[in-house]
């Protein structure tokens, strides 16, 4: 990440007008240097450039002369631009806690039952918006046969309403580059929505209905099919998006068609079983409960009223199979 340094010119207004904020600590930090209570002087602080940007400085020096009452008669010192070195520190703070939040989306998401899979999807994908600063975030399913996209879960920040969920489906021929470009296994990301090209024309008016400055879209696949996409968008104003967000956002969407992919498997194998066990204890041709089943009942009848210690009378049971 690469930055143009910046003039920084201090306004007529004073000290107040160019440093930001610890005006008072920067006076007292230097007093107490003054006063012979610290070996130095050192102190960090924002100004603001010509283009209105807040550019972060140190000072450093020390007092080299004195009078015979302690005070201050010459002092030297130096100051660096550490707006750079901030900006890189505060830029691998936020990747860190990026990954961070993805290792603990992949544990939620792993470990989450598949009647749960939907509650663990809300909250990942709030988890991820927050740590994006994004003000709206989605994931859309793509209907049976491949015409309409209909969001199934939705976040959106606090002063953002609610516009997605419960809504008809987005018909998919007015997206039709957005479209190709999932299917083709890349992502959509659009910083501007006002510097889209020609070419995306149609895509454009859909997304300007849906009110959409900026959005970030990734393909989400479960097994080698297109299912939908997960969306981070951006109401208000554009967004430069960073490298390091789309990759984010591209493994939630990983992580997610994995975790439909488990769904979907644990529901056809439930499907599997129940069909084995109706087989297994009904009649084939006329659906009533055949002699396993039957004989299984009985010998719950009978070991329920033994154990609440009623006599079983002597009984004699006959059953006709109808399937003969």
């Amino acid at each position: 990440m690469s930055h143009r340094r910046r003039s920084a010119t201090p306004s007529t207004s004073g000290l107040r007008g160019f440093i930001q904020d610890g005006l008072d600590a920067c006076r007292n930090t230097f007093a107490r240097h003054q006063a012979g209570v610290g070996p130095d002087f050192e102190y960090e602080f924002r100004l603001r450039a010509k283009d209105d940007t807040w550019r972060w400085f140190q000072c450093r020096g020390w007092i080299t002369r004195r009078n015979s009452n302690g005070c201050g008669l010459r002092m030297i010192g130096t100051q660096a631009d550490l707006t750079e070195p901030k900006e890189a520190e505060r830029t691998l703070t936020y990747l860190v806690g990026l990954e961070t939040m993805l290792a603990e989306t992949s544990r939620t998401l792993l470990a989450a039952q598949p009647e749960a899979v939907d509650q663990a999807l809300e909250r990942v994908l709030g988890a991820l918006a927050r740590r994006l600063d994004v003000e709206r975030a989605c994931i859309y399913a793509l209907s049976a046969d491949g015409q309409g996209l209909t969001a199934t879960h939705e976040w959106c920040a606090v002063d953002i309403p609610e516009r997605r969920l419960g809504t008809d489906a987005v018909s998919v021929s007015g997206l039709p580059r957005w479209m190709k470009t999932l299917r083709h296994g890349e992502e959509v990301q659009i910083d501007d929505l006002n510097y889209l090209p020609g070419a995306w024309g149609r895509d454009r008016r859909v997304l300007a209905d849906q009110g959409v400055s900026a959005i970030v879209a990734v393909p989400l696949g479960v097994g080698a099919r297109l299912a939908g996409c997960v969306v981070a968008e951006m109401v208000r104003a554009p967004r430069e998006w960073c490298e390091e967000e789309v990759r984010a956002l591209r493994l939630l969407g990983d992580l997610i068609g994995a975790a439909l992919e488990r769904r979907k498997f644990a529901q056809a194998l439930m499907e599997s079983r129940q069909r084995i066990e109706h087989a297994a204890l009904f009649d084939p041709l006329t659906s009533p409960p055949n002699s396993v089943l039957l004989s299984e009942r009985m010998r719950t009848a009978m070991g329920a009223a033994m154990a609440g210690g009623r006599s079983w009378p002597s009984a004699r049971w006959i059953w006709t199979d109808s399937s003969h």
